[in-house]
């Protein structure tokens, strides 16, 4: 019996780092299955019993996860972030974004990354600290 966890618990292991190897791709319940070498209707069961969700679902957040990390740590436009998750287009990625989150990837992207600071503007310089070799504000004002 003890041998059958540590059996299960492995394969557990082996699904789960296969599954984040290839979030990229499409990935199936029987591509899944034949990965640990298992019927897919079993796989699934024993998948649902160790982890509490089908492994369709638990697909799903991981994919989430990895947009989301995606999304907080680099500049890839979305259609890009969507594709690196496996989604088959910006508009499905959204949806799916849109209904685990309550907002859109780049709602999440722009409330989640660390506000950067620009570089002071002309104008956003008092006349008296601006340096010479900086241009009047006046200069930059339509005619």
């Amino acid at each position: 019996m003890a041998e059958t966890a540590v059996s299960t618990a492995q394969r557990m292991q082996d699904v789960i780092r296969f599954i984040d190897r290839n979030l990229g791709e499409p990935l199936t319940l029987v591509k899944m299955a034949a990965a640990l070498k298992l019927n897919p209707y079993h796989f699934a069961h024993v998948f649902r019993q160790a982890s509490g969700l089908a492994p369709h679902q638990y697909v799903i957040q991981r994919r989430l996860a990895r947009a989301k990390q995606l999304l907080q740590t680099t500049d890839l436009p979305i259609a890009e972030v969507a594709l690196a998750v496996g989604c088959a287009n910006q508009s499905h990625f959204s949806a799916l974004f849109h209904r685990a989150t309550g907002m859109t990837p780049l709602t999440y992207r722009m409330r989640t990354r660390p506000r950067r600071s620009l570089p002071p503007q002309v104008c956003d310089i008092p006349p008296a600290k601006r340096p010479a070799s900086l241009p009047k504000a006046e200069s930059f004002r339509r005619r």
